[in-house]
C-alpha cells in the first residue's frame, strides 16, 4: 500500500479526522441523551419535540441453522452473488 505525502491527501485526511472525531463525540452525547430519555419511560411518550415509541419486532430466521439441519449436503456456492468492493477508512491511533 503506497504512503501518500501530498498536500491534497494531507488536507483530505485532516478534514476526515476532524469530522470523524466530531461524529464520535456527538454519538457519545446522543447515546447518553437516548439512555436518559429511555430511563424516563417504559411506554410510548412524547413531549418537547421528542417521541419514544416502543414496537415489537419478530425474531429473525436463522437460515444457516435451517440449511445445516434440513439441507446439510447442499453446495451453496452456485447461489453466491457477485463479490463487491468496500472501502474502509480508519483514523490512525498515532500520526506517522
Amino acid at each position: 500500500m503506497p504512503v501518500r505525502f501530498d498536500a491534497e491527501w494531507r488536507d483530505a485526511a485532516a478534514q476526515y479526522t476532524i469530522a470523524k472525531r466530531a461524529h464520535d463525540e456527538a454519538k457519545k452525547h446522543l447515546d447518553v441523551a437516548k439512555d436518559r430519555i429511555l430511563s424516563l419511560t417504559d411506554e410510548d411518550a412524547h413531549g418537547f419535540g421528542v417521541e419514544v415509541k416502543f414496537t415489537e419486532r419478530r425474531g429473525t430466521i436463522d437460515y444457516g441453522k435451517v440449511i445445516n439441519t434440513h439441507l446439510p449436503d447442499v453446495d451453496l456456492e452456485p447461489f453466491r452473488k457477485e463479490s463487491s468492493s468496500v472501502a474502509n477508512i480508519k483514523v490512525a491511533k498515532e500520526e506517522v
